[in-house]
């Protein structure tokens, strides 16, 4: 399921108490806000967190990402803009959430593809002798 941009950069703005829950969001925060989550997502692609993530330009712009992978990206943004905010660090409550959200990004953006494993593995103690069946067809 798509978000517009001003659903998540309005989320992230709330989640560091810079707007209130029906307050318009000031146009010069949107644009910042736009502007750190297309610089943040650029960085996740560069680190190979890759969630299929288009740069938006206008707030009404559709983020068309993983739905699982929104709250993570809300969380992240909160974190990135919070200096901008507030002209200092951000908590370390703030950094928790962040961290786990970029951890549950990596989740979402990892694809496991079957491997392979050599002739030459080991099998290992435990799968010889007694319990070790081989079938064959006769």
């Amino acid at each position: 399921m798509a978000e517009t941009a001003r659903q998540v950069i309005s989320d992230a703005l709330r989640m560091i108490f810079v707007t209130g829950d029906e307050e318009p969001i000031q146009a010069v925060d949107m644009q910042r806000g736009i502007r750190t989550l297309n610089r943040m997502m650029a960085a996740f692609e560069s680190e190979g967190v890759d969630l299929g993530y288009t740069p938006i330009s206008e707030p009404t712009d559709e983020i068309d990402i993983d739905a699982g992978a929104f709250r993570g990206v809300i969380s992240c943004l909160a974190y990135e803009l919070y200096p901008y905010m507030y002209a200092k660090d951000a908590p370390m409550t703030l950094l928790q959430v962040r961290n786990s959200g970029k951890e549950d990004l990596i989740r979402i953006a990892t694809v496991l593809e079957d491997m392979d494993f050599p002739d030459t593995l080991p099998v290992g103690s435990g799968n010889s002798g007694a319990t070790f069946f081989t079938v064959t067809e006769e």
